[in-house]
């Protein structure tokens, strides 16, 4: 693969023009959105072409692959129309509003044998990897993951906030079998923080999930006990054991690797037939089966408690 059309350039999609611009080649990019943005393509990428008109995209001989970074109502359409091109797709989270049209997607990108990737860039993250391979060695018995995120009010808590928690603890643990939402609590109309619990029948495993956008910071933390009664605590810049000798973490891992930069090369490795997809659209179902059914348990639920 040589070439990639970004779809969106937004915030999240200009990060998408840098990073992939510095592993394949972007001949074109498509935008319809604000202005400004389309100007800061001219003047940071002036080699690369701005339309907005995506059909001219797709038709677009040049263009092996396309990186969609449009608002969530408009993913699955975009998508599907790409795939029907013969494109490579590359989609920002959460790929699909449901599990049912994430499903034809899944059937589509198969029928017309396309890599279908969803952007779930945690998974991808260099700290991600490296718990995974401590948990793989031994075993997986509890999984903590909180997530204080400042703000982020416009954004839907379970679609764009919950699902980047869930989306590990699928890649560590699966699918589970049981999703409880423990407690959820509001303050600006809609739910602002939630925590729920997700269980497994078929290993002996608990996974706690906390997201709280009233935080007045933003930080993430994975807390891992494995099966061997080691326990690890990952971050956005670290791995970090515990040493019950000493009694406090001693650094075992810092990443020198941007996430994004790593993600957007596996892409076009996947593309390329170089490696397996992690975070294809089989497990981008897996997902938003779990997402709709924390939105089942919240709409079912008592209702958030009020804030005064």
């Amino acid at each position: 693969m040589t070439d990639v059309a970004v779809v969106g350039i937004g915030n999240w999609g200009q990060n998408l023009v840098r990073t992939f611009d510095a592993v394949v080649s972007v001949p074109i990019c498509c935008h319809t959105g604000r202005a400004e943005h389309a100007t800061w393509l001219a003047n940071a990428y002036p080699a690369v072409e701005v339309t907005t008109d995506y059909e001219a995209v797709l038709a677009d001989d040049r263009v092996d692959a396309v990186a969609i970074a449009t608002p969530i109502p408009t993913l699955a359409e975009l998508v599907e129309r790409a795939l029907e091109a013969d494109k490579h797709v590359y989609v920002e989270k959460p790929m699909a509003q449901t599990r049912a049209a994430a499903d034809r997607l899944v059937e589509r990108a198969e029928t017309r044998d396309r890599v279908l990737f969803v952007g779930y860039i945690f998974v991808h993250h260099p700290v991600f990897a490296r718990l995974r391979e401590l948990v793989a060695s031994d075993g997986l018995r509890r999984l903590r993951l909180d997530w204080q995120t400042e703000g982020s009010f416009e954004a839907d808590i379970v679609t764009d906030l919950v699902c980047h928690p869930v989306s590990i603890a699928v890649a560590l643990a699966g699918v589970p079998s049981r999703v409880d939402v423990i407690s959820t609590l509001a303050a600006t109309g809609g739910v602002d923080v939630l925590e729920c619990r997700l269980g497994y029948e078929a290993v002996d495993c608990e996974v706690t999930v906390t997201v709280n956008r009233l935080s007045p910071q933003s930080r993430y933390a994975l807390t891992v006990v494995t099966d061997a009664g080691e326990t690890y605590v990952a971050t956005d810049d670290a791995v970090y054991a515990y040493d019950a000798e000493r009694g406090d973490l001693e650094t075992i891992f810092e990443p020198d690797v941007e996430p994004l930069a790593l993600e957007c090369r596996a892409f076009r490795d996947a593309v390329d037939g170089e490696r397996a997809v992690a975070t294809d659209g089989a497990f981008g179902v897996d997902v938003l089966e779990v997402l709709e059914r924390i939105e089942a348990d919240v709409s079912a639920g008592p209702g958030a408690r009020k804030v005064e």
